[in-house]
């Protein structure tokens, strides 16, 4: 029998049951994991959240410093007395008063000062004479300054007449440490004169040093009677100092043009500093000739420090003595003589305390300072060069001392070039 085309079809069968068919997990992999494998994800992922845990920290503090830097700050107030306020003190006067009309026009200061508002320097002239005790003597500290307690701190008021915007403009101009910086002013009722406050010096000015005792009454002032030689050479560098600031390093170049003994103020450590800028002007040119004035007064405080008297006074009769001079005739003696001669000379309080050759030096520096041709006189480079070597130790300072004494013009040349150098 046969059977052609036969085809047989499947299809599927249902059959009840009571509960579903429960079948073993699927595995995905024909091969077992490696145990070692799965170490190494679990290493990779670990790395992976903790640096970027890195990353997030860094972007974090790169967003908090870059808001800290460029948010918008509102401007905090220094704390600036209500005296010293020039804004502050416009409120106390009336429109009648005289710094009133200076500020509102009236005065020519005003013009010139303009660059000085919301700076700490207006005092009322009340203010001034309450701190002085009316400029009684107790308070002076020299020739030209009076000492001041205004709001709990000191400060030394110079009485000035005349126009004093030179003065304030030079004050804002230049910046040294053997400068007297400018606190203040106060300008008096009429407007013809003013109270300038400067920085407070303990010792008071250099001639009630040089020329006097300093009272017993001052507050600050030290039981020496007298200057000592290291503190006279120190007080002759800072003047140096100060003057080669003002001829070398400023723009342009300046002329203090009073440079004297009543005008050098000195701090607790006997440091110097030059005040009353009222003469200072600016120089026509950089050279020798345009500051050999402020070189010349120089010479002359260098012969007061040594000599302890002032270098032009009256004597008995019509007699003018004129330091300049007397220590020419000291340098041109010869040999041992110039030594006897200038210890003679010399300021009796120092007692013999300090080195002739030294001395000598000094005496040497003062006469060219001092040269009747402007061209001749060293400039203030070369001076205060000379006069930090010899405040070294003396093995230092004994290879240059002599190169200011006038036993030969070569020597004198030698100390100009190493000088220069």
């Amino acid at each position: 029998m046969e059977h052609k085309g036969l085809c047989i079809l499947a299809v599927p069968v249902l059959i009840p049951v009571s509960q579903p068919p429960r079948f073993p997990p699927l595995t995905y992999g024909a091969i077992a994991a490696d145990p070692g494998a799965g170490k190494h994800r679990h290493g990779i992922i670990v790395a992976t959240s903790i640096a970027g845990s890195f990353v997030a920290c860094a972007v974090l503090c790169t967003a908090i410093l870059a808001y800290r830097r460029y948010r918008k700050k509102a401007p905090v107030p220094k704390h600036v007395s209500p005296k010293l306020s020039w804004t502050k003190s416009l409120n106390r006067f009336d429109s009648n008063s005289s710094i009133a009309r200076m500020i509102n026009g009236g005065d020519k200061l005003l013009t010139s000062v303009s660059q000085f508002i919301d700076k700490p320097i207006i005092f009322r002239e009340e203010e001034i004479m309450e701190a002085t005790m009316n400029l009684d003597e107790q308070c002076k500290l020299g020739s030209s300054y009076y000492r001041a307690n205004l709001e709990r701190e000191v400060f030394a008021v110079k009485p000035a007449k005349g126009n004093v915007a030179g003065e304030l403009r030079m004050m804002q101009m230049v910046n040294h440490a053997n400068l007297t910086k400018l606190a203040g002013i106060s300008i008096g009722a009429d407007g013809d004169y003013a109270f300038l406050v400067y920085e407070f010096a303990e010792k008071g000015s250099l001639d009630k040093w040089l020329y006097q005792k300093p009272p017993c009454s001052q507050p600050s002032s030290s039981s020496v009677a007298t200057l000592s030689w290291d503190q006279r050479l120190g007080i002759a560098l800072d003047v140096a100092n100060g003057l080669l600031y003002l001829h070398e390093h400023t723009q342009p170049s300046m002329v203090h043009g009073d440079v004297r003994a009543r005008n050098i103020l000195l701090t607790a450590g006997f440091r110097a500093k030059l005040s009353n800028f009222s003469l200072a002007k600016p120089a026509a040119t950089v050279d020798a000739a345009a500051t050999s004035s402020d070189v010349f007064a120089f010479g002359l405080l260098l012969l007061e420090l040594l000599s302890g008297r002032r270098a032009v006074e009256a004597r008995v009769g019509v007699e003018i003595g004129m330091l300049r001079t007397e220590i020419r005739t000291v340098l041109d003696a010869g040999g041992d003589k110039r030594a006897a001669k200038l210890r003679k000379w010399m300021d009796p309080t120092l007692g013999g305390e300090y080195g002739v050759d030294a001395a000598l030096s000094l005496a040497g520096m003062a006469r060219a300072c001092t040269e009747e041709d402007a061209a001749r006189r060293p400039k203030m480079a070369e001076i205060a060069f000379s006069l930090s070597v010899l405040g070294q130790p003396l093995s230092v300072a004994d290879a240059f001392e002599r190169l200011w004494q006038p036993s030969s013009e070569d020597s004198i040349g030698i100390g100009n070039e190493v000088a220069a150098r």
